[in-house]
C-alpha cells in the first residue's frame, strides 16, 4: 500500500526526479517479487496437504512376516482394496501408526508425523481393485510386528 500511496503523490504533485522514478520503479518490482512469492507459497502449500483419509474406503490387509536370516530384515506384503465405489487418485499410500517399538521399518516411502508410510500406488486405484507393497523392517527382539494403517489418498 505505501508503494501505491507513494507513486500517486508523485503523480498528484509532479515530482518527476529521476531518483523518485528510480525508487518507484523498485517498489514496483519489489511489490510484484512479493505477489509472486506469495502465490507460489500457496501453491506449495495446498500440493502439500492434498492427502485426505480414505480408511473407510479401504480394507487393509498383509501377509505374514518372513525373516531373511542373512540380512535379520522382516518382509510382508501389505494389500490395499478399494472397497468403495469411487475410484482413489494416487498416489495411495498407508501410514503405519502405532508401529511396535521392537520394529524400525527399512523401505518407507517417507514419515508422517514420525510415522512411516509406504507408497503401495502412484496412480488410481479403480472400485473393487488392489494395490500391493513390500512392507520390510528390521526387528532385533524377533517380537511380533504390530502397527495401525491408516490410508490416504493424495501426496503429503
Amino acid at each position: 500500500m505505501q508503494i501505491l500511496k507513494e507513486a500517486s503523490m508523485m503523480a498528484i504533485f509532479g515530482e518527476y526526479s529521476h531518483n523518485n522514478i528510480q525508487r518507484a520503479q523498485r517498489h514496483v518490482r519489489n511489490f510484484v517479487k512479493a505477489v509472486l512469492l506469495a502465490a507460489v507459497l500457496c501453491t506449495l502449500t495446498a500440493a502439500a496437504t492434498s492427502a485426505v483419509d480414505v480408511s473407510g474406503q479401504v480394507s487393509v490387509t498383509h501377509t505374514g512376516f518372513g525373516r531373511n536370516h542373512a540380512t535379520g530384515v522382516w518382509t510382508a506384503t501389505l494389500t490395499v482394496k478399494n472397497t468403495s465405489g469411487s475410484a482413489l487418485s494416487g498416489p495411495v499410500q498407508v501410514v503405519l501408526t502405532k508401529l511396535s517399538a521392537n520394529a524400525t521399518m527399512v523401505n518407507s516411502t517417507g514419515a508422517v508425523n514420525g510415522a512411516p508410510y509406504v507408497t503401495v500406488s502412484a496412480g488410481t486405484v479403480a472400485p473393487g481393485a488392489s494395490a500391493n507393497a513390500m512392507i520390510q523392517f528390521n526387528n532385533p527382539s524377533n517380537a511380533f510386528i504390530n502397527f495401525t494403517p491408516v490410508t490416504y489418498s493424495g501426496a503429503f
